[in-house]
């Protein structure tokens, strides 16, 4: 389908996802409010999957689960609209508790390239901009931008994993080992992720978290004018969905084989005077 849009409707109480285009092409969504309970599991907000030259404007979405997530399907053996999902413009929004505010995969077989993300309002979510996927699933993620915006109250501002435990696998060795395994096509692979004039209030866990695999690390990653402030009441916790990890609690930009570009004005270890 090609050049769709959507603007000035309310969405409530959906029993799964909410929105979701599928191969679409020139698809704006503008104005548009979408609620559903945040105790309703896997009520996602809007979903673009397999679709190109998105535009999302001045949406407010509260939820149970991701508030938007970029799909673009995952080598299933059952079949599934496995196509790029690509140049997504996501502007002017306020995205509020759900599991993630803009959240890409974790289905990125065939790809989730050139996203940009400003002038937008993070309140009450697990994570902020979250990329998540597992070896199995193979594709690339790469080109994303976060720039110009606020989060509040954000457990994690900034979350990549690269060893989600999705599936009835996902707790595998095969998925979760630390060891390299070869690389193949089913080997995901994230690059260049740039995150700028980003504040954060409130987080709990740690600035930001990246989890790459040793085969295949997560590459060009860059931070500019990025402030992040802590809650004081904040209790250790694991900041991502992956075996292995230690819960966290104030901690800076914790990464696991991921190659940085660029870290310029950071202030991530912003506390309350009276904390340790």
């Amino acid at each position: 389908m090609r050049g769709v849009t959507l603007s000035g409707l309310t969405i409530r109480n959906s029993p799964s996802w909410t929105v979701h285009p599928v191969l679409c092409k020139e698809l704006t969504a503008a104005d548009l409010t979408i609620e559903n309970d945040p105790d309703s599991p896997n009520t996602d907000g809007l979903n673009p999957e397999g679709s190109s030259d998105i535009r999302l404007v001045g949406l407010l979405i509260s939820v149970g689960d991701d508030c938007v997530a970029l799909k673009a399907g995952k080598r299933s053996p059952l079949g599934g609209p496995d196509r790029p999902t690509e140049r997504v413009r996501i502007e002017n929004c306020l995205m509020e508790r759900g599991h993630g505010a803009v959240v890409i995969g974790s289905e990125m077989s065939a790809g989730i390239t050139d996203i940009a993300i400003r002038n937008c309002h993070f309140k009450g979510t697990d994570r902020g901009l979250r990329i998540k996927t597992r070896r199995g699933r193979g594709g690339t993620v790469a080109n994303i931008r976060l720039a110009d915006s606020l989060m509040e109250d954000v457990a994690t501002p900034v979350a990549v994993n690269s060893f989600y435990f999705c599936d009835a696998d996902g707790r595998s060795d095969y998925v979760q080992s630390r060891s390299p395994l070869p690389v193949s096509v089913e080997t995901p692979s994230i690059r260049s992720i740039t995150v700028e004039n980003v504040t954060v209030f409130g987080a709990r866990t740690a600035a930001a978290v990246f989890y790459g695999l040793p085969e295949a690390a997560i590459r060009d990653i860059a931070f500019e004018n990025y402030t992040v402030s802590f809650s004081q009441d904040a209790e250790a916790e694991v900041p991502e969905m992956a075996s292995l990890l230690l819960p966290l609690r104030h901690a800076g930009i914790v990464a696991e084989n991921a190659v940085f570009s660029r870290l310029a004005r950071l202030s991530p270890v912003s506390i309350h005077p009276d904390e340790d």
